[in-house]
């Protein structure tokens, strides 16, 4: 150790001076001078022991001293760091919930919008059906003015058909039984009803209709073939008189589209039909 304890120190002392006096006794006498030299040193030996008592004291006193402010600030840094970890955990916690906040609001904003953008586009489609509406009820009032007199007399029907406007013609009023050779009446009539077609910018899908009565004519496979034929007859009768040749089509449907009972005559006179249906124009480009 660097400094001896103080019991040992004192131990020294007194051996020291039990051998100082041991040798003098040893030589039998001492003079007074030399007992006061000895005397002296003794002295100065216990003045010096009890300065390193003292100093030894106040270092033992600073080490505990120093020993309780490490301890102290052991105990201080560890609180902190206890507490530096709840905070770190409540600040995690805050943030986790503030994100699933944001994320909630994200999630319904994002459907505000979807049910935004779908009012907006039914709004539009709702206004496009309008808007076909309105032309539609124009168109309809234009044809039944044009086609007033063949309406009168029971050559063709206006109607409205699966939200189509639909020029219904009676096959006895162009063919005759069986037949799609167009008769006298049936060209007449057909050539007053291009007139005003071909002044409307429209689509014009001609279709064939039959009852179910299967065809007695060989020329022809069965009612469908009929129905096929008869359209496009129709369609060419229809160009000839001035309506383009790309806004027409035909179709034949047979018997499998009727707007009537089969089972009666009455109906099955409803069924054989030529059906003309307004179409939304077709933008056709020309090449040349």
């Amino acid at each position: 150790m660097r400094t001896m304890k103080l019991a040992e120190i004192g131990g020294l002392s007194m051996l020291l001076s039990v051998a100082t006096l041991g040798g003098l006794g040893g030589a039998g006498c001492v003079t007074q001078s030399k007992y006061d030299e000895l005397m002296a040193r003794h002295q100065k030996l216990g003045g010096k022991l009890k300065a390193t008592e003292s100093l030894a004291a106040r270092r033992e006193r600073r080490i505990r001293a120093l020993d309780a402010e490490i301890a102290r600030v052991k105990k201080a840094l560890a609180a902190v760091k206890k507490e530096l970890a709840s905070t770190r955990e409540n600040m995690s916690e805050k943030l986790k919930k503030k994100q699933r906040e944001l994320r909630r609001q994200a999630e319904e904003l994002e459907a505000k919008m979807r049910e935004l953008s779908k009012s907006r586009w039914a709004l539009r489609e709702l206004a496009k059906i309008k808007a076909e509406m309105k032309r539609q009820k124009e168109l309809n009032d234009k044809l039944r003015q044009s086609f007033s007199a063949m309406i009168s007399a029971g050559r063709l029907k206006l109607i409205n058909r699966r939200g189509k406007l639909v020029i219904q013609m009676a096959s006895k009023v162009l063919f005759k039984s069986g037949k799609a050779r167009l008769t006298p009446e049936g060209k007449d009539a057909l050539k007053d009803l291009a007139g005003v077609l071909k002044g409307i910018n429209r689509h014009f899908q001609v279709a064939g209709h039959t009852d179910n009565i299967p065809t007695s004519r060989r020329k022809y496979k069965d009612n469908w073939a009929l129905s096929g034929h008869r359209a496009t007859v129709v369609v060419r009768l229809l160009q000839k008189y001035g309506v383009p040749g790309h806004r027409l089509s035909g179709a034949g449907f047979g018997s499998f589209d009727p707007v009537a009972n089969n089972r009666t005559a009455a109906g099955r006179a409803l069924n054989r039909r030529i059906e003309i249906t307004l179409l939304p124009a077709v933008n056709i480009k020309k090449f040349k």
